[in-house]
């Protein structure tokens, strides 16, 4: 403590006392001529504060009256400047001493730079009647804890010189208010149910963010009321405020519709709330349901968070991939192959892909291989599931599809060729019966018309002679040499079947062979489809490719002989079903080696002739001609 002070301290208690009262006052005990006689006092002394005959307050400087926002130095309200938590003598003594121990003068005024007050009552003298005013003063003004002893004091003046009170706004956008005592107000304020914030020379706090205790903001709106139970655009966006002013913050349900905020701010668009991805249209409402955004179409479950997978609907199922979208068109769902409408809806039925038609079951699922619907058959292959149209192979046989998918029976046409389908819709080859006609189809299913069996010269059909002749299935073949003797004088080579051979035919059979053939039909089928199915060898790599082989593989494999490999298969053929075979190797009547087969048969010799050029030319003799 400074010596100026310490020698004011025993003096303090008599000098804050005056006719042994104690100067501390309460509002309650001040009348409208104590605040009156304290407001002038708070005005300079050169100046004068004057009450108009109509009542109205106007403040002169000099002989000029004030107009606009003004202030007074000092405002003599005096707090708690011992922090003892109430503001009583002791607050005053404390003042005074710092004024006195600062050099207080008799000028009548109070410097807030140096924390002086001069002579207040203006008897020429500093003392304890100053302080006593000060503090009259302070508690009718309502002094409080947080009341600063020094600082200037705002007013504000209309073009007139009328001293104002409560809401002003003035020209230049800045807005005021004035108590009761004119004086502009500062810090937090409550009027007209709203709740305003001033700076320290009573500006009001507008469109800005003001941060209170524990870092927390409020937000004065552009009309200078805290936002409180409403909402509010900040410079951070839209945001709803609580009734205490405080912004919203995450999830909030108002007015039945759920809102998320974050950094004080509503948010729209994508938002992740957790592990949720969440969607907020324009107005910030959280999306519920189904719902297209930027072409797209989400789905929004149970806490507005975004579905992936199925998700199942009042009117259905939906698909959605991993990234939330709604599946449309054809899609893979859990690695199922599924086909959706526009509106994400499972399709059923016929349904057209990028490969073709396709069906789908009641579940959606793709169906594939043989199908009833409707009582008419379909096949679906089994790669992409798209129904057949045309000729398909299936398991080894032949069926036919109409352009709508259906399988066809009975006769159809064909790129200008008949051909018949059984009862289960397969192709027939060979020799078959139909509505008691029978017919030849070949071996390549094409009708070549109604089938008349050839006639023996002794008038035995000659179906008949093979179909009965006494039959000893064998293996060896012999060829006679008819160029070096006659008749079977000379043997030239013999082969035998081997049992790759017999597996081959056997494979044949099965392939060519209808159900229920007789043995004179099949032997037909076999000598047709030797000389339409294979290529002569001549000299070259079509030769190369057969050297080796025996006469079976090179004819029902390779397809491709000559004379020799050509009526060696037929005779292998032949000697398989049990006839009595052989080969002849002779001369053609142009003179050139020829080899063919003949059979013998109730004691005549028949000619089987397979030819000598195969498909690519037109010899070959008529099946079965007997020779003598």
């Amino acid at each position: 403590m400074n010596p100026i002070t310490k020698k004011l301290v025993p003096v303090l208690a008599a000098a804050l006392c005056v006719c042994g009262t104690p100067m501390l006052l309460s509002p309650q005990e001040l009348s409208a001529s104590d605040l009156e006689i304290s407001t002038a006092a708070a005005m300079k002394a050169a100046d004068r504060l004057t009450v108009r005959s109509d009542g109205s307050v106007c403040y002169e400087q000099g002989d000029k009256l004030v107009t606009g926002k003004f202030s007074l130095e000092p405002n003599y309200i005096l707090g708690d400047m011992n922090h003892d938590g109430k503001v009583d003598a002791q607050d005053a003594a404390v003042l005074l001493i710092l004024s006195a121990a600062k050099g207080a003068s008799a000028d009548g005024s109070i410097s807030e730079m140096d924390e002086l007050y001069g002579d207040v009552d203006e008897n020429g003298d500093v003392n304890a009647s100053d302080s006593a005013n000060i503090l009259r003063y302070s508690a009718a003004v309502g002094a409080g804890e947080d009341v600063h002893p020094f600082g200037f004091a705002y007013y504000y003046a209309d073009t007139n010189g009328n001293l104002l009170k409560g809401r002003i706004d003035d020209p230049s956008g800045e807005s005021y208010y004035a108590g009761d005592d004119y004086q502009l107000i500062t810090g937090w304020f409550d009027a007209d149910d709203q709740t305003y914030c001033f700076d320290n020379e009573g500006v009001m706090y507008k469109s800005t963010w003001l941060e209170v205790k524990n870092d927390q903001k409020l937000w004065m709106t552009a009309t200078g009321e805290m936002a409180a139970g409403v909402w509010a655009d900040t410079d951070n966006g839209r945001c709803w405020f609580n009734t205490d002013g405080t912004p919203a913050d995450g999830l909030r349900i108002l007015d039945e519709k759920p809102y998320y905020f974050e950094n004080n701010a509503l948010q729209t668009g994508w938002i992740t709330i957790g592990e949720r991805h969440c969607y907020a249209a324009k107005d910030g409402v959280l999306c519920e349901g189904l719902q297209t955004i930027d072409g797209a179409t989400y789905y929004f479950g149970n806490g507005f968070g975004r579905q992936s997978g199925w998700v199942n609907l009042a009117d259905g199922p939906r698909y959605f991939d991993e990234n939330g979208k709604m599946c449309t068109g054809w899609a893979l769902a859990d690695g199922i192959r599924y086909c959706f409408d526009d509106n994400g809806l499972r399709m059923s039925g016929f349904v057209d892909s990028e490969n073709g038609t396709c069906y789908l079951d009641a579940d959606g699922i793709c169906c594939t291989g043989w199908q009833t619907i409707n009582d008419k058959t379909y096949f679906f292959t089994s790669d992409n599931a798209v129904m057949a149209t045309g000729w398909l192979d299936v398991d080894g046989k032949r069926y036919y599809f109409g352009e709508d998918g259906i399988q066809q029976k009975g006769w159809v046409e064909v790129d200008g060729n008949s051909y018949y389908l059984d009862e289960t819709g397969a192709m027939v080859k060979g020799i078959v019966e139909v509505d008691g006609t029978k017919y030849d189809f070949g071996t390549d299913g094409v009708s070549k018309g109604e089938y008349v069996p050839p006639v023996s010269n002794t008038g035995t059909g000659k179906d008949d002679l093979l179909n009965t002749a006494s039959l000893s299935p064998r293996r060896t073949i012999t060829v006679y040499d008819q160029q070096k003797g006659t008749g079977k004088s000379k043997v030239d080579f013999t082969f035998t079947l081997s049992d790759r051979d017999i597996e081959i035919i056997e494979q044949f059979a099965a392939e060519n062979f209808p159900e229920n053939a007789s043995l004179a039909e099949k032997l037909y089928i076999t000598h047709q489809w030797i000389h339409y199915n294979n290529d002569y060898a001549y000299a070259g790599w079509k030769w190369n490719e057969i050297v080796g082989c025996s006469y079976v593989d090179a004819i029902f494999n390779h397809r491709k002989g000559q004379c020799v490999q050509y009526n060696g298969a037929m005779a292998s053929v032949l000697a398989y079903y049990g006839f009595d075979v052989y080969m002849v190797k002779g001369y053609t009547d142009s003179g050139n080696q020829h080899f063919w087969t003949q059979v013998e048969i109730d004691g005549h010799t028949y000619m089987v002739e397979c030819g000598n050029s195969g498909k690519n030319g037109d010899w070959w003799q008529e099946f079965f001609n007997l020779m003598y």
